[in-house]
């Protein structure tokens, strides 16, 4: 049900009854961290490869504060920071390293772990949120309430631990993608910490939630994708009965987010654009997105030949089909187009079709080479 100031009235995910936070989700915290450093803390004896030599290695600017005046002047950034985008919150994660670490690889492989370690756990209590709204809304049968209270451990395991991962966790110069992912789940919890909560109170994980999502889009534009998901959340959870006071109320919510990727748009494509930088408009990349649909597709189901250059590895294409009339577009093109009409025959699956506009949001937002 939604109380009077228009948020769900939900229990508190961590109470066992007694205020105090519950030990399965306690166990669960520590079986997700152990896993990941068991996982990964084979990578703290590694070095500096590829990018890495660049953002990190041989590059002074990260070693002195007094260079964070260079964030906002294109022309002292790109060149300085050996980025080739404007990420400038993932380079200064790569500052609070330099301070801590210097030029010890094991320190920045230690820091991308933990991060991927908080970022499964995000995942975690995110599925405990979204699968109580199920249950309160009704998209969770009977039989399917019996067993979901195991799916968000078995999800952040997965999550922990699948191949896909390895690139950013073990890639120094990857660190876009889980710091991206970090404040983008962040902010994903906040919004649904703060739908649940009265609205007086709720306030400020909204506002915190718009700050977190601010910062992902600064550390990779795929962030930006993050309100398109919000919205899709509230359309497959909201109680049916109350839809139209409930769409009433998010108005302003969904403004705010909407004014913060507008703001990042104009920052990435007027103010901070790397000299002789071209700044697409998106359209020239819809014809390489049914390739990397499936490629991203066949890499979750079946993760071999993992590459970190999908567009030019072994066993790919020398290049991402540029137009859909290239034979490499062919296949991938009508099985997206199939998966397509499943989707919207299957609407009433609100997973299946939350999952594939969720998808095709991101790789929209990345970049087809």
């Amino acid at each position: 049900m939604e109380n009077r100031a228009g948020a769900w009235k939900i229990s508190p995910i961590l109470s066992a009854g007694t205020g105090k936070p519950a030990v399965k989700h306690v166990l669960a915290v520590i079986c997700l961290v152990f896993l990941c450093f068991l996982l990964y803390s084979n990578t703290f004896g590694n070095g500096f490869v590829m990018d890495d030599l660049i953002v990190v290695e041989n590059n002074p600017f990260i070693a002195s504060w007094s260079n964070l005046k260079h964030f906002t002047d294109p022309s002292e950034y790109f060149m300085a920071s050996g980025e080739r985008t404007y990420r400038p919150v993932t380079t200064l994660s790569y500052f609070f390293d330099h301070a801590l670490w210097r030029y010890y690889p094991g320190g920045y492989h230690f820091t991308n772990t933990v991060l991927h370690a908080v970022n499964g756990v995000l995942v975690y209590f995110i599925l405990l949120y979204m699968l109580k709204r199920c249950k309160m809304t009704g998209l969770a049968t009977s039989g399917e309430r019996r067993t979901v209270d195991m799916v968000p451990l078995i999800v952040s395991l997965l999550f922990i631990s699948h191949p896909a991962q390895t690139e950013g966790v073990n890639f120094i110069g990857g660190r876009h993608d889980i710091l991206m992912t970090f404040f983008y789940l962040a902010s994903l919890l906040s919004y649904l910490k703060a739908s649940s909560d009265p609205l007086r109170s709720g306030i400020k994980y909204y506002l915190l939630s718009l700050a977190l999502f601010g910062l992902s889009c600064f550390a990779k534009e795929t962030g930006i994708t993050l309100p398109a998901v919000l919205v899709l959340i509230d359309a497959f959870t909201a109680p049916q009965d109350l839809k139209q006071d409930f769409w009433k109320k998010r108005i302003v919510i969904y403004t705010l987010f909407a004014s913060v990727a507008l703001f990042y748009v104009y920052i990435r494509s007027v103010r901070m654009v790397m000299p002789g930088e071209f700044v697409d408009t998106g359209g020239e990349r819809f014809p390489a997105l049914a390739w990397m649909f499936m490629n991203y597709l066949r890499i979750l189901l079946f993760p071999a030949r993992l590459s970190a250059e999908y567009g030019a590895g072994p066993g790919y294409p020398t290049q991402i089909p540029a137009t859909f009339a290239q034979p490499e577009a062919y296949l991938p093109a009508a099985i997206v187009l199939g998966l397509a009409g499943a989707v919207i025959f299957s609407r009433r699956r609100a997973p299946m079709y939350f999952s594939a506009v969720h998808g095709s949001l991101s790789l929209s937002c990345r970049r087809p080479t």
